[in-house]
């Protein structure tokens, strides 16, 4: 990796250690209240920040001629998620533009918008 991908990621980096430290001061008093458990929403927060970390340092190493081949797919498999989406997904607060994994939901068009800058690049 070039050294400006380095800045990037530690960067990245600060600002999620600096965002988990703004949780955990927010949210540490609400959620001792509503989960009895004053590291929950933190918890939950730093996985994400995780599981987010990952995703970058897996996508930095990988060349962006890779994406240039798998873009077409992407694009379909997208488009596929995003009409079962419209037409099964099971309302969550009153939207049915969200699709639940378990562990966590998600909105498929925000794939839908990073499948795109792919395909467009």
């Amino acid at each position: 990796m070039k050294k400006s991908a380095y800045i990037i990621i530690l960067v990245s980096v600060s600002l999620c250690v600096l965002g988990l430290a703004f949780v955990m001061s927010a949210s540490s008093t609400y959620s001792n209240i509503k989960f009895e458990n004053l590291f929950h929403l933190f918890n939950s927060h730093i996985f994400r920040v995780a599981l987010g970390l990952f995703f970058l340092i897996v996508f930095a190493i990988i060349p962006y001629d890779t994406y240039k081949h798998i873009s077409k797919g992407l694009i379909f498999f997208i488009t596929v998620v995003l009409i079962y989406t419209l037409f099964y997904a099971p309302p969550i607060k009153g939207s049915g533009r969200w699709i639940n994994l378990g562990l966590m939901s998600f909105q498929p068009a925000d794939l839908g918008k990073l499948f795109l800058i792919i395909h467009l690049a």
